[in-house]
């Protein structure tokens, strides 16, 4: 079964909450990109591209980083994202879209290439569009942790999630599985590879993200028959628990360089 593109429906701009949903993200995952970046050895004068930059929150954490340089905020969709004088700001299909060889330093993505199906494609243009020595640091989510989960109510409501996603096109163990070697084989040099569990249940930033998200696309996984309207209320109760805990998801970020050496390095 394949539905809507994931940019025409349930996560779709349209949808009432998604900014909301976007910036809680952003909060979500603040822990899993900053340090990534810093490594990289970034400078006041690079040009950054951030791909499929949603809220931009790190399209503007680039621009502080880079004041002497240029970020490219870029999206299929940019209604919510702002510029700044530094930042641009730019409708771009990462899929078919092009930039010139060679113009930026470093391009981050995040929580992106798992819902396109051209996603190994789309990592060696990525290799194209940085000069020799520059960095790619790409972050996805993976639901292995789900399977694990000794919950059956939250098991059975994160199980409907990842189905909904693959339904978009994507794939849910992407991250783990294939994103560090598509790096590898793509051509990158120097490739690492971290994994971050997150956990609900302590009223933090995820907690607050996925009762957003379970809000937003809920009725769209009752629809699909992917989950029951029992079910679903069950999963997100269990939100509400007391001493309840569990791993929703894990996110995995994959650097790594373009062979060769940077003018100015």
């Amino acid at each position: 079964m394949v539905v809507k593109s994931y940019s025409t429906s349930a996560l779709s701009h349209d949808m009432p909450t998604e900014l909301q949903r976007l910036r809680l993200l952003e909060d979500y995952l603040e822990p899993v990109t900053g340090p990534v970046l810093k490594r990289t050895g970034i400078q006041p004068d690079w040009h950054c591209l951030d791909l499929g930059a949603g809220a931009g929150a790190v399209s503007h954490q680039l621009a502080r980083l880079c004041p002497v340089g240029r970020v490219v905020a870029a999206d299929i969709d940019t209604r919510f994202l702002e510029r700044g004088a530094n930042l641009e700001v730019r409708e771009f299909d990462a899929r078919t879209g092009e930039f010139e060889a060679g113009a930026f330093d470093l391009i981050h993505t995040r929580a992106m290439l798992m819902h396109l199906p051209e996603r190994v494609e789309v990592v060696s243009r990525c290799l194209s569009w940085l000069r020799p020595g520059r960095w790619l640091v790409a972050t996805d989510p993976s639901g292995f942790t789900a399977s694990s989960s000794t919950s059956p109510g939250w098991r059975r409501l994160m199980d409907a999630f990842w189905a909904l996603m693959a339904a978009h096109g994507g794939d849910p163990l992407w991250g783990r599985q294939r994103l560090a070697r598509t790096v590898v084989e793509a051509g990158f040099v120097d490739v690492g590879m971290s994994i971050q569990t997150n956990v609900v249940g302590c009223e933090g930033p995820a907690d607050r993200f996925w009762r957003v998200f379970f809000a937003q696309v809920g009725p769209r996984m009752v629809e699909l028959g992917l989950v029951s309207q029992d079910e679903l209320a069950a999963g997100v109760a269990l939100l509400d628990e007391p001493g309840f805990f569990d791993s929703p998801d894990a996110f995995v970020t994959v650097w790594g360089r373009r062979p060769g050496n940077a003018e100015g390095a």
